[in-house]
């Protein structure tokens, strides 16, 4: 989950340039400020948000939320 939206990164994951466990961290979480903070320009980043589908069904509100989000603005 990144910034309350729940992603199917299935498509991404081969082509992650950090690899396939750096995304693992982030399943089933939301993963708003560990993306944010790993990556120097979230904004190039969190670009890859726009070319992946939407998890249908996601409980996004049962998920517990990140303690903070850095105050970058994206998008």
């Amino acid at each position: 989950m990144y910034r309350g939206k729940a992603y199917d990164l299935a498509p991404f994951i081969p082509n992650h340039p950090g690899g396939e466990w750096l995304i693992n961290l982030a399943i089933h979480r939301d993963a708003t400020a560990l993306f944010e903070s790993y990556h120097l320009r979230v904004e190039t980043a969190a670009a890859v948000f726009g070319k992946l589908p939407l998890l249908e069904g996601f409980p996004v509100e049962s998920v517990p939320r990140a303690p903070c989000e850095c105050n970058q603005v994206v998008g």
